[in-house]
């Protein structure tokens, strides 16, 4: 099995390399040019943070050869509005 790993994050990134032989890659998923296409792609609870879902969406419908699969959180939740991040 290969997987790729993708996340905006620097020290994410780091973190998967060191602890993982996997493939992993830095950067904004939406601009990135990925190195090939993939059988499955498997986004969770991304879609509800990135700033263009549209191209998001597109992004991983371009670089997908059969399966995507996106999970979301979005929907109406009243307890999180007194939810405050610190």
């Amino acid at each position: 099995m290969y997987y790729t790993g993708t996340d905006i994050s620097k020290d994410a990134i780091e973190f998967c390399k060191k602890n993982s032989s996997f493939n992993f890659i830095q950067g904004d998923f939406i601009k990135m040019e990925l190195p090939q296409k993939y059988d499955l792609i498997y986004s969770h609870a991304v879609v509800d943070h990135v700033y263009d879902i549209d191209a998001f969406i597109e992004k991983i419908v371009k670089n997908c050869l059969k399966y995507a699969y996106i999970n979301s959180y979005r929907g109406y939740f009243p307890e999180l509005l007194k939810h405050k991040m610190n």
